[in-house]
């Protein structure tokens, strides 16, 4: 395997965060503090709560562990349903819903209320495991009706919403006093970030890449990210496309014991990490 292919394969390693997240195997649910939100999220999910909040900054992984929830949560006798938009409470949608998962008949132009008294007539307790993300998008009577939904026990919700400190959405009315757990993804610290970076590239047998990061550039690119996974996913997909390009047009200026430095804050500059 050659130096440049190396560079080129570890950059498509960090090209999207929730890439193959539903695999059982992935590294990312690997790291300690999400594989202990996960589980935390999964012992949630099988106690008789009616609506689960997660929550945390924006590129702190909570899309990524709502794909390897519904992928992997055991519901043998429920249906998996997952929205990455705020389109659950649309009334076709509840429709189409009920459709697939009966054939009774509907009225014609049905009422929100007579489509949850006929899910109600219809399905057992916790026949849907919802995971809604973006969840901040829906308004304020969309989430009043996803809480009637709630109590009739058929549904029960995973609530995915941003964590913003001018304005921390938990403590908005609608969610007041209606959330049964909360669980919150925290940024990565600087060993999880190490630990993640390792098992990313390891998962190609990239070594000698691996082996051109050493402590303090591990803590630089913490320090620059804040252990956003979104942001060091970011990062390092252009530090390795960076080395690419060296390695093509000025092969002299890498040094293959580590990265250096000056490289390292070249890119935090260019994301806008670093003001000059």
């Amino acid at each position: 395997m050659t130096s440049t292919s190396s560079f080129s394969l570890s950059k498509e390693l960090f090209v999207d965060e929730n890439r193959n997240f539903a695999d059982k195997d992935n590294e990312y649910i690997l790291i300690d503090g999400v594989k202990d939100a996960y589980k935390k999220l999964l012992n949630a999910v099988e106690k008789p709560l009616k609506i689960i909040l997660l929550y945390g900054y924006p590129g702190s992984g909570k899309t990524a562990m709502l794909h390897r929830l519904c992928s992997n949560v055991n519901r043998e006798n429920g249906t998996v349903l997952y929205y990455s938009t705020p389109t659950f409470m649309r009334t076709e949608e509840l429709i189409r819903i009920f459709k697939a998962n009966s054939r009774k008949r509907l009225p014609a132009e049905p009422t929100f209320f007579e489509l949850m008294e006929l899910f109600g007539s219809t399905f057992a307790k916790d026949a849907f495991l919802v995971a809604l993300d973006e969840a901040q998008l829906y308004e304020e009577k969309e989430m009043e009706y996803i809480r009637l939904l709630s109590d009739t026990k058929i549904f029960k919700f995973v609530v995915a919403l941003h964590r913003i400190d001018e304005e921390h959405l938990i403590a908005k009315a609608h969610f007041q006093s209606r959330i049964w757990e909360s669980i919150e993804l925290n940024p990565l610290t600087v060993d999880e970030l190490r630990f993640f970076i390792e098992r990313k590239l390891l998962s190609k047998n990239l070594n000698q890449t691996l082996s051109m990061f050493s402590k303090k550039s591990h803590k630089l690119i913490h320090g620059f990210t804040q252990g956003n996974i979104r942001e060091s996913m970011k990062f390092m997909y252009k530090l390795f496309d960076f080395y690419e390009f060296l390695e093509k047009e000025k092969p002299s200026e890498i040094n293959y014991k580590e990265f250096k430095v000056k490289h390292i804050e070249m890119i935090a500059i260019e994301g806008g990490y670093l003001n000059v």
